[in-house]
């Protein structure tokens, strides 16, 4: 297995490159997204999401067939959804996670959001949803490289990406 080079330049991402990338990477699960071009493309994420979100109710109160709510919904996951997922991985990756923990987060959050449609009015599974979450959220915020590591064994070495020999931890 190749070792990748994550690193990358510093300076800031403009909101026109960090859309670039976004599509251009859309099906890229490999290599790092830095924390400007995350947010900015969430920022946006959120502003297409309320959009969405206000469009099928108003297609819902005028009685408009589900089957069209249904593609809307659709075609928004497909040009957003799938990048996003790339950019998320990608993020997580940049922070220092290895692929197992980038996994064990997928799938702690698959976990409750099944957990959430089952018991859709259970405050248990809110809270603990809203944790998970928080926890994601928590995590994309940290800086580059802020969980690497440097244990050859254990739990550590399979969670956190290895420090590379010759660099140190800032």
């Amino acid at each position: 297995m190749e070792d990748k080079d994550y690193t990358s330049t510093t300076k800031p991402v403009t909101f026109k490159k960090a859309l670039f990338d976004f599509w251009k990477r859309a099906f890229d699960f490999s290599g790092v997204t830095k924390l400007g071009e995350f947010w900015w493309i969430e920022i946006l994420s959120i502003g297409i999401g309320f959009a969405v979100v206000f469009l099928s109710t108003t297609l819902v109160e005028k009685k408009t067939s589900l089957v069209v709510i249904l593609l809307i919904l659709l075609l928004f996951f497909i040009f957003f959804g799938f990048p996003a997922i790339s950019l998320s991985i990608r993020r997580l990756r940049d922070v220092g996670l290895a692929n197992l923990g980038i996994l064990g987060i997928f799938i702690m959050m698959v976990i409750v959001a099944i957990l959430n449609n089952i018991y859709t009015l259970n405050s248990l599974v809110d809270i603990i949803n809203t944790i998970v979450n928080l926890i994601v959220f928590y995590v994309s915020l940290r800086p580059t490289d802020n969980y690497i590591t440097t244990h050859k064994r254990g739990w550590r070495s399979k969670i956190f990406r290895q420090q590379k020999v010759g660099t140190s931890k800032v």
